[in-house]
């Protein structure tokens, strides 16, 4: 009997050590619906937290903290209008420090974060705007309860100091601590380096070009331009086929497009001991035709 009791309070302070491990949050706006992200991240705890954030670059990170405890972070790419999501698992020590965080974001002061009024040397006031630098969002939602805060144009108040502009720091370091885009990245590059075989979506761009070769076996070469190098692959003769729906996203882990060549550069040549196909994404009824590769060439 003891040790039932003992199990149920063991139990019980377990639940209750996660129930209590979520920073108070002052949420200032409701939704009579729950947030959206629950769905986009096919989420099932409809109570989780979400910490959005994101930035006028299109860096988008989410941290998730669900009702029994789990964390995990996501990162959010659009390729040709359609969302990829890729998870990551938080450590131990990482959970603590990003509770940390969400603990220090509900200490921002949202009147702060936009002013833009500065003394001038004779006393006057003015306002001051800036352009080309990045905007910056940090969102958190709870069930119908949402939280946001946001600096317009932020590093260039920083850097002219002007009212407000420590705040404006601390929200750009909060970000910068939240944000795996980076992270994720990389982690899609290992998942593809990982692969025997690489498929590479040719779209056709400045950047991506289809030459016609006359003569022997190289049927057509395709080109993708990078920073400081250009990539040429050749068709050989093996036969090309239709890619369906089931076949792209059964592939979609070691599929890649001219981001990937621009983003790694020098770090694909491992492209050389890979099997290679071209996923021909121009032709003119709309078909995505996968064709093999016989050459990788770095130029």
């Amino acid at each position: 009997m003891s040790k039932i009791v003992f199990h149920f309070l063991l139990i019980t302070n377990l639940c209750v050590a996660q129930q209590t491990i979520l920073p108070k949050i002052n949420f200032t706006q409701n939704s009579i619906t729950a947030n959206p992200y629950i769905g986009l991240l096919k989420l099932t705890d409809n109570n989780a937290l979400i910490v959005r954030s994101y930035n006028s670059e299109f860096a988008v990170s989410y941290l998730v903290l669900s009702s029994d405890g789990a964390m995990h972070r996501y990162g959010l790419y659009n390729i040709d209008g359609k969302n990829l999501i890729r998870k990551l698992n938080v450590t131990e020590n990482e959970k603590a420090r990003f509770l940390k965080l969400i603990s220090d974001i509900n200490t921002l002061d949202a009147t702060q974060l936009n002013l833009k009024e500065v003394t001038l040397s004779n006393g006057t006031k003015s306002e001051v705007n800036f352009n080309n630098y990045p905007d910056y969002f940090i969102e958190m939602y709870q069930g119908i309860k949402s939280v946001t805060f946001n600096s317009l144009q932020a590093d260039g108040f920083i850097e002219a100091e002007v009212s407000g502009y420590r705040m404006r720091q601390k929200l750009v370091s909060i970000f910068k601590d939240l944000d795996f885009s980076e992270t994720i990245a990389t982690h899609a590059y290992d998942a593809v380096k990982a692969k025997d075989t690489v498929y590479i979506r040719f779209k056709k761009s400045n950047f991506e070009q289809k030459q016609t070769i006359a003569g022997g076996d190289k049927l057509y070469d395709i080109a993708f331009g990078g920073k400081n190098h250009a990539y040429l692959l050749t068709k050989n003769n093996s036969p090309a086929f239709v890619a369906d729906t089931a076949f792209l996203e059964k592939h979609q882990s070691e599929t890649v497009d001219y981001d990937f060549f621009l983003k790694y550069n020098t770090r694909i040549s491992f492209f050389h001991f890979r099997v290679l196909y071209i996923i021909d994404e121009t032709d003119a009824s709309g078909k995505k035709i996968v064709v093999p590769v016989s050459d990788f060439s770095v130029i």
